[in-house]
């Protein structure tokens, strides 16, 4: 008699390349304010990254980890344009309480975060994205393929090499049996000086109005360029 064994989902994040499942990216800090994961980096290349041998098998889980050491304030995974709104879902990577759910081609997934241990490396932050039940493998990639790396600071520190391990896991309660790996490298750019007209009110931009005088000009009608606050910066 031969038994089988359930087999854990495999996950694949450089599709392209038969010779890896692991993908590398470069982000590269805006040249202004972040604004909305302008430059996001995404987990996923092209192609199908979850399957599983298992006939039937269905996915309920998955999992991105990545060391505390090299996670600072700025980093977020973003899962992009799932919310009502259209915006990203954005999980902060030093948040370990995040609770959030998202809706995707009708199914509801719950994002989570938490502080798991792991060996000597370290402590790890861990993100997962659940079901209530298992779904086919195509709708929990439909959900892979959203997820994005961004750094949301105007220094970010460059010294610090991301890398997150991704796994699945199935209805069977396997995971995948070696994580594949996302390593984002940041590249910092020297940003632009800001002026700001107006100082503190929203926008750059300022309006003023002059008023000419009656008679001769001797500047008491002079109205200044710029409102009060801070005008000039540089991040």
């Amino acid at each position: 008699m031969v038994n089988g064994s359930a087999d854990g989902p495999t996950v694949d994040l450089k599709t392209a390349d038969n010779g890896t499942v692991n993908l590398a990216a470069t982000f590269t800090e805006s040249d202004a304010v972040d604004s909305g994961g302008a430059n996001k980096v995404m987990f996923t290349d092209s192609g199908t990254s979850l399957a599983d041998v298992d006939a039937g098998a269905k996915l309920d889980k998955l999992s991105i980890s990545i060391l505390d050491a090299n996670v600072e304030a700025s980093d977020e995974i973003r899962i992009v344009g799932v919310k009502s709104s259209g915006d990203d879902l954005v999980v902060n990577l030093q948040n370990t309480s995040l609770s959030d759910t998202f809706d995707l081609n009708g199914i509801t997934f719950t994002v989570a975060t938490a502080d798991a241990q792991t060996n000597s490396s370290g402590d790890t932050h861990l993100t997962t994205i659940t079901t209530s039940s298992p779904i086919a493998i195509p709708d929990m990639e439909a959900v892979l393929d959203k997820v994005a790396y961004n750094n949301a600071s105007a220094a970010p520190n460059d010294s610090l090499t991301k890398v997150f391990s991704v796994t699945a896991e199935d209805n069977s309660n396997t995971a995948t049996p070696t994580a594949a790996t996302f390593t984002v490298t940041v590249v910092s750019t020297n940003d632009l000086p800001i002026v700001d007209m107006n100082g503190g009110a929203s926008g750059n931009d300022n309006a003023i109005s002059f008023t000419e005088v009656d008679g001769a000009d001797n500047a008491s009608a002079a109205v200044a360029l710029v409102a009060s606050g801070t005008n000039l910066s540089d991040a």
